[in-house]
């Protein structure tokens, strides 16, 4: 583990309206526990006299949980900065998380318990959602629950660092760790979306004027929305500026003068002369708000037309029959609603705690809208983290001049890169996201290509992974590794992390706004690590401690420790541009 500075909580020194201090950005990607541990590396590598230089914390998913723990945890800021072994902090964070999460399973909280399928759902549907029940169940043999209710499976997971999870507001919650940056988590906002299990459906609603793209392409597209939080705590959303207030528009109930005959008639028809318009965007949501819907990667369940899509993959690769898909439209939305966490109303009176049906009910039935995992828009929230620096230095004239605005982005690969550069989906134009069933605004960000070419990506840190064989016939007897995944044995790996630096040149896009002609000076740093041997989610018991010790510690500690002497240098200006 690299040394540090003795750890203070950063404090503000500077006014919102100073002129002296230059925009530095650290944006984190998306990847569950995987980046969130990641984070924690950069951390400690840029170093506690550095971080109150810091302007911007970016984050989609687990980047942002590592981004919303560092502002609003003194004790996790004070840790991941502090002379702790960073590999330890990690370790110790997991098993904070996995006591948390095993005695909410323990004490039968409503949220931990799983899909209730078997029991609420009609018999026809059960033949559909048969397969998935399975493969989900795979995971509960290892004290994982297959949560329906993600919202409340990410406020057991933060909890024991933010110990007001279930009921801070963004506006009232100050920070109490680094408080001398912005925090931007990116979310994703889909065209339409299921509210509850009978089918009720909200679309998304919009100010078209002055957008360039047809509006039937709009209409169906994945957009983009951030919470940015400045220290001063005026926090708002950022969406692109040629949208007005982003509303929905929800169909109030289901009639319930719909004759049903031995409950084989039709199904009860939504009144769609009756709704209500409420923002989908609230001014003033809780913070577990933020953070839930910035991760929430099943939230696709939720949403219809991309549904129907996995179903129909499902039935192309053998594991739904296709008489058994043909009901999907009656068994929609599978239960599953959930997984995308609800947008609340302003005035909604009560905390997000969801040990009881009742109250999992309760906040489920307040939902004016569902979120998507911010990656549906930009998992590597570097254009929103971009956009708000530029917005930085605008309000500082003369600020930025002279020098160049300084961006670090955690990324694990080139996927997490590559769409910010010329050659991919042109900017201010629509490409498929990251599933093929929707459509989302490109992030071009750059005037320059990728950098391809492998020598452009020198190595600042090399870490041995386990690579478990789960299709071996035999564990090795004796060896505790192996006991913990039955019917294989694990067997260790090199990885090579890389990293990029140059100085690039913004393109104007409006769906970020983000105008042309602004300097960046780059460092890119991707990690390398394999998906399968780095999982994004980390069960509860034995294989979520092995997890924790034997991948993410280790992980963890070699890019503090590669990547601190490149971050001095790039900070210090004397970081020469990769080749």
């Amino acid at each position: 583990d690299t040394p540090t500075d003795t750890p203070t909580t950063a404090t503000p020194t500077d006014t919102p309206t100073d002129s002296k201090r230059l925009p530095l950005g650290v944006a984190v990607r998306g990847g569950g526990y995987r980046t969130m541990t990641q984070g924690m590396g950069f951390a400690r590598a840029i170093g506690a006299s550095n971080w109150p230089a810091v302007t911007h914390v970016g984050g989609t998913s687990g980047g942002c949980w590592f981004g919303s723990q560092l502002v609003y945890s003194k004790d996790f800021y004070e840790s991941v900065v502090g002379s702790e072994p960073i590999g330890d902090v990690v370790v110790s964070w997991g098993t904070a998380v996995d006591e948390a999460q095993t005695a909410a399973i323990q004490d039968g909280a409503y949220w931990a318990q799983g899909p209730s399928w078997r029991k609420d759902l009609i018999w026809y549907c059960r033949a559909v959602v048969t397969p998935i029940d399975k493969f989900l169940k795979k995971f509960t043999v290892h004290g994982l629950p297959v949560v329906p209710y993600w919202i409340a499976y990410i406020g057991n997971m933060m909890g024991p660092a933010i110990d007001d999870i279930n009921s801070a507001r963004v506006a009232t919650r100050g920070p109490e760790g680094l408080q001398t940056a912005t925090l931007v988590c990116q979310l994703a906002v889909p065209p339409k979306v299921y509210l509850d299990s009978k089918q009720r459906e909200a679309t998304r609603l919009v100010d078209y004027s002055g957008i360039t793209a047809k509006q039937r392409e709009v209409d169906e597209a994945v957009l983009p929305a951030a919470y940015v939080v400045p220290r001063d705590g005026s926090s708002y959303w950022l969406t692109s500026d040629f949208l007005g207030p982003m509303t929905a528009m929800v169909p109030s109930d289901i009639l319930e003068d719909v004759e049903i005959l031995a409950g084989n008639g039709p199904a009860p028809k939504l009144d769609l002369k009756n709704h209500t318009k409420p923002v989908v965007l609230s001014a003033d949501p809780f913070l577990l708000e933020v953070i839930a819907g910035s991760s929430a990667a099943g939230g696709l369940l939720a949403v219809e037309s991309i549904t129907t899509e996995i179903i129909e993959d499902a039935v192309y690769a053998g594991l739904i029959k296709r008489e058994e898909a043909t009901f999907l439209e009656d068994c929609m939305p599978l239960d599953l609603e959930s997984v995308a966490p609800p947008s609340l109303p302003e005035d909604f009176p009560n905390d997000l705690v969801m040990d009881t049906k009742a109250q999992a009910d309760h906040v489920a039935g307040n939902a004016s809208y569902r979120f998507l995992d911010g990656a549906f828009s930009d998992h590597a929230a570097a254009a929103a983290t971009l956009s708000t620096m530029i917005t930085y230095c605008e309000a500082r004239p003369g600020l930025c001049d002279d020098e160049p605005i300084k961006l670090l982005l955690v990324g694990t690969d080139t996927n997490s890169s590559r769409a910010f550069f010329a050659g991919a989906i042109p900017a201010n134009t629509f490409g498929p996201g990251q599933y093929p069933a929707y459509q989302a605004p490109s992030r071009q960000l750059f005037d320059v290509s990728f950098p391809e070419d492998p020598a452009q990506w020198p190595v600042y840190a090399t870490v041995t992974l386990p690579e478990w064989v789960l299709n071996n016939a035999t564990a090795d007897e004796g060896d505790d590794d192996d006991a913990l995944f039955p019917g294989g044995h694990v067997e260790w790996v090199d990885v090579e992390s890389t990293y990029w630096h140059g100085e690039v040149t913004t393109v104007g896009n409006e769906w970020w706004n983000v105008p042309s002609g602004w300097k960046v000076d780059l460092l890119m740093f991707h990690s390398n690590w394999p998906g399968l041997q780095t999982p994004i989610i980390a069960p509860s018991g034995k294989i979520g401690q092995f997890i924790f010790k034997y991948i993410y510690a280790p992980l963890t500690a070699s890019q503090a420790a590669g990547a601190q002497p490149v971050i001095a240098q790039w900070l210090a200006g004397t970081l020469p541009a990769t080749p």
